[in-house]
C-alpha cells in the first residue's frame, strides 16, 4: 500500500510487507493483470487516506495464482543525505511507484 501524499506535508505513507504470507486479492477487483500494476484504493473506512496496492497474478503459488496479489520487497538506498525506495517484484525487477 503507497497512501496518497499528506495534503500539509506532502509525504506518502507505506505500509510495506504481511510477513511473507500470500494475500489473498480483492474479488472485486476484476480479473488479475497478466503483470503487476497498481490497483487505485479511493478513499474508505480500509485505506482512510487512498492510495494505491501491487496488483496482479502471485506466480508463486502454483493452482492459485490469480487468487494472490504478488510476492515483491523493497529496498532503500542512501547517498548523503538522499534516500531512494525501489519496490522489486520477487525476481527482484523493479516495479514503478504509482
Amino acid at each position: 500500500m503507497i497512501y496518497d501524499p499528506h495534503p500539509v506535508w506532502g509525504l506518502r505513507g507505506r505500509c510495506v510487507d504481511h510477513s511473507g504470507f500470500p494475500e489473498f486479492r480483492k474479488t472485486d477487483w476484476g480479473s488479475a493483470p497478466a503483470q503487476p500494476t497498481w490497483h487505485r484504493l479511493n478513499q474508505t473506512s480500509d485505506s482512510p487516506g487512498g492510495g494505491s496496492v501491487l496488483d496482479g497474478r502471485n506466480e508463486y503459488i502454483e493452482g492459485h495464482e490469480t487468487e494472490y496479489v504478488p510476492h515483491g520487497y523493497v529496498t532503500l538506498e542512501f547517498e548523503n543525505s538522499t534516500m531512494t525506495e525501489i519496490i522489486h517484484r520477487a525476481d527482484r525487477t523493479p516495479i514503478s511507484l504509482p
